[in-house]
């Protein structure tokens, strides 16, 4: 019963620090890479490969 609490402590911990560190390290802005000049067919065998690869990647690295 006393798990609840701290885990709800540990999160608005994490929350709150991760609001301070945006305040104190300022990223470079990343720009989203243009795939309008992309066939359709590379982009969905582009998302099709990373949905496989994200998959066997997770099994391996979970089962070994």
């Amino acid at each position: 019963m006393r798990a609840l609490p701290v885990g709800i402590i540990g999160l608005l911990s994490i929350l709150l620090f991760q609001g301070v560190m945006g305040r104190l390290v300022t990223l470079p802005q990343q720009q989203q890479p243009d795939i309008s000049h992309y066939p359709i067919a590379i982009v969905l065998l582009w998302l099709g490969m990373s949905a496989v690869v994200a998959g066997v990647i997770e099994e391996i690295s979970f089962r070994g």
